[in-house]
């Protein structure tokens, strides 16, 4: 179908909620999505159902790991140093309370921000230190070749 310009024109059809995310929930788990912050190796969130009635400690020894231990960072984690947000909005968890007592729903994006750990194998601390390479380089070239003179051409061998 098309309007009146000859572009195409969408078809407003009636779409019911789908029954697991349509209000009341009684379903036994939930499906949450995990996000770990300025972590490239994981571009993307990662979705997973946890049981509704899992503690949050439980949840960050058991689940987490699963989610995230492949990234070699994870083990030098600081748990107690860890922010956590929900949808956006900061959280401050409960580790003897549930996910749903913490305010982690079914569809909630629990996001995981970890001070210190910026990238992935440190690369954060890797951008100083090229840094700093390319200075010493440059302050190399720099002593090497007087100013006004042209560098040795290469050896053919």
């Amino acid at each position: 179908m098309t309007n009146r310009d000859g572009h195409a024109r969408a078809l407003a059809l009636p779409i019911a909620p789908h029954p697991r995310t349509a209000g009341r929930r009684d379903f036994d788990h939930d499906r949450i999505f995990l996000h770990w912050k300025n972590q490239p190796l994981f571009f993307s969130q990662i979705g997973t159902w946890v049981p509704a009635d899992l503690r949050f400690a439980d949840f960050v020894r058991d689940t987490l790991p699963r989610a995230f231990g492949a990234h070699p960072c994870f083990a030098l984690i600081r748990w107690n140093r860890a922010r956590w947000a929900v949808d956006k909005r900061p959280l401050d968890p409960d580790p003897a309370r549930t996910l749903r007592e913490n305010a982690i729903t079914h569809g909630a994006l629990l996001s995981l921000d970890t001070p210190g750990i910026d990238m992935w194998l440190g690369a954060s601390r890797l951008t100083e230190v090229s840094t700093d390479l390319a200075r010493l380089l440059r302050e190399t070239r720099r002593r090497r070749i007087a100013p006004g003179s042209a560098p040795a051409p290469p050896r053919e061998s």
